[in-house]
């Protein structure tokens, strides 16, 4: 991959700019520091679709974003077929992959604390296992601010820094500041009637901060930035000093061009509305929001709303894979019965279990990262973002190809009808198609239409969250088991019986109140015999329902609880209204 850190982000943008304008389609994938940071993050089988979304907006407001890698797919030009022998670089794809590093900007600013850095000890370690290294996001990130951040800090720097109050800076941002400034003390002590620029490197501090401080301490110099650790000064004098304080704005500028560098990439994807591809994308999206966007919104609805705006053309790998495990005709082999994107990629790829696949699309390195074709290099993002790529292009061939058997099957059918039976060829599959038929298979996208903006949700009452529409319920979320008190029985909250049943059962179980308990089956044969056995030896009314009954039973309590808000609303108005004119018509008698 290209790795794209502090060091190489001004070098790489351009390219990285003109990559994602000329792709075909741009695969992606991130890399963060905990998957379950904060209390009520971890998945239940009963979340709905917007429930799932609050439990992963807790982690994504918790947790760092460390690595966004991206790989550009992009189709060469078809090549003329040398006697019918190269027809399969009709359909190669050049792919460029870039691994992103980032962390956060330290401004200094009280207004804009950077984020504190929280992890898992698990993810932490399984990231390090394949590879990562954590010092690389400390020295080497790329800083970033969000959109809605970077608007905020132009206004507040339009004055300049040296309009800046001592209190608006952190009281760490101003000690670190003052401990560098030490370094210019030393040198302008030293400077000996010399009044040439002098350069400082090795900094830790705050630019902002920095900049501010020495400023502030040696009205004789004026400072400007090199990088985000070292910086130049010079020796003025007092009407020098008056005129760049007034008209330079070289530390503002700066920062706030290398605090979107980041976020420029972000926003290329957003202006070129490319085909957005993932594996198991919703937590990337949800963190690749939070940071380069804005602050990631409370309300499901908000977050659905900017999703369709930014990314319009929207696919996740996982749930089309999961639909294409199910098709008969074309995973007889189990190709798509991998659960992983790493398993997939690998069961494609691999000459032992390749089949049609070697009949289809091509990909052609970029010389920095051509050892992707021969080494696994999973969990690095890019290395992730180019899986995803290769396993979406892979499954447009074999839906292609299957249309392709579906019409020679009809045309087939057709000219059978004149022969006899003896005659007639057996309904061919994709996998039974000639060689050179597959070759010539062509790359459709439009075959996934129909999974369009749909992203996957990992065992939940929802299968999928629906961008551009309403959420589909899994099946397994049909095979709930309702557990309600009789009007003589003890709450089933306070049973023991059903405690110590439910402290057995392997299925995850939810307590709505004192009188109502909720056990998620795996099928509608086992939820059906759960609900016996409660009826018959547990003393509690067992019924099997699905989440759709779930639904509307939390649509009545919600409506019931606003209409109770609003009748509570009613009565204090009244009685306020009451209390004026009574003090009114008191007024009046005395």
């Amino acid at each position: 991959m290209v790795s794209v850190n502090i060091d190489t982000i001004d070098e790489l943008l351009p390219e990285i700019e003109s990559c994602i304008k000329q792709a075909d389609f741009i695969a992606l994938d991130t890399e963060f520091s905990g998957l379950n940071i904060g209390s009520g993050s971890r998945e239940s089988r009963f979340d709905q679709a917007h429930h799932r979304y609050s439990r992963f907006r807790q982690n994504v407001r918790e947790a760092s974003l460390l690595q966004f890698g991206l790989a550009c797919f992009t189709r060469l030009p078809k090549a003329v077929p040398d006697h019918g022998d190269n027809l399969d670089q009709q359909r190669t794809y050049k792919v460029t992959c870039f691994n992103i590093v980032l962390a956060p900007a330290d401004t200094g600013l009280k207004d804009f604390r950077t984020k504190n850095f929280v992890s898992e000890w698990s993810a932490m370690r399984f990231l390090k296992n394949h590879g990562f290294d954590l010092n690389e996001v400390i020295e080497r990130g790329v800083p970033n601010l969000s959109i809605a951040e970077l608007e905020h800090l132009a206004v507040k720097l339009r004055r300049g820094i040296c309009a800046l109050k001592d209190a608006e800076f952190s009281s760490e941002a101003l000690r670190m500041a003052e401990t560098d400034a030490q370094s210019v003390e030393s040198i302008i002590d030293s400077a000996n009637g010399s009044f040439e620029p002098q350069q400082l490197r090795g900094l830790r501090s705050p630019p902002i901060a920095l900049h501010c401080v020495l400023r502030e301490m040696f009205p004789r110099i004026w400072t400007t930035p090199l990088s985000w650790n070292s910086m130049q000064f010079q020796f003025v004098n007092a009407n020098q000093r008056a005129a760049f304080e007034n008209n330079d704005r070289s530390v503002e500028e700066w920062f706030l061009k290398q605090s979107s560098l980041g976020g420029k990439i972000f926003a290329q994807i957003i202006q070129e509305k490319k085909i957005l591809v993932g594996f198991q994308l919703l937590q990337d999206l949800m963190f690749l929001v939070d940071t380069f966007y804005g602050p990631i919104p409370e309300d499901y609805a908000d977050f659905k709303a900017i999703i369709r705006e930014v990314f319009p053309n929207l696919y996740d790998g996982k749930v089309i894979t999961q639909a294409v495990s199910r098709m008969e005709n074309i995973n007889g082999f189990g190709h798509f019965d991998a659960p992983s994107l790493e398993e997939l990629f690998s069961t494609m790829k691999s000459a032992k279990t390749t089949g049609v696949f070697q009949y289809g699309p091509k990909f052609e390195q970029d010389d920095r990262h051509d050892h992707y074709d021969t080494e696994n290099k999973a969990h690095e993002a890019a290395y992730d973002a180019y899986m995803a790529g290769v396993v979406f292009l892979n499954t447009i061939f074999v839906l292609n190809a299957s249309k392709v058997a579906e019409i020679r099957n009809r045309t087939l059918q057709a000219a059978a009808r004149t022969l006899p039976a003896s005659g007639r060829q057996r309904e061919a599959t994709l996998h039974t198609l000639p060689p050179l038929l597959l070759l010539r298979t062509e790359m459709d996208f439009a075959a996934l239409d129909e999974y369009r903006g749909l992203l996957y949700l990992h065992i939940a009452a929802d299968k999928t969250m629906n961008v551009f529409g309403e959420d589909e319920q899994a099946v397994r979320s049909k095979a709930w088991v309702r557990l309600v008190s009789g009007n003589e029985m003890v709450p089933v909250c306070k049973s023991q019986v059903l405690a110590v049943f439910l402290q057995a059962c392997v299925y995850e179980h939810h307590i709505v109140s004192q009188e109502e308990i909720i056990i998620a089956c795996p099928s509608q044969e086992r939820a059906t015999k759960v609900a016996e056995y409660a009826n018959n030896f547990l003393g509690v009314k067992a019924s099997v329902f699905d989440s759709c009954t779930m639904r509307k039973l939390d649509e009545h309590r919600v409506i019931k609880s606003k209409r109770s808000y609003s009748k509570m609303i009613f009565w204090a108005s009244l009685c306020v209204l009451v209390g004026v004119g009574f003090r009114k018509l008191s007024g009046r008698i005395w």
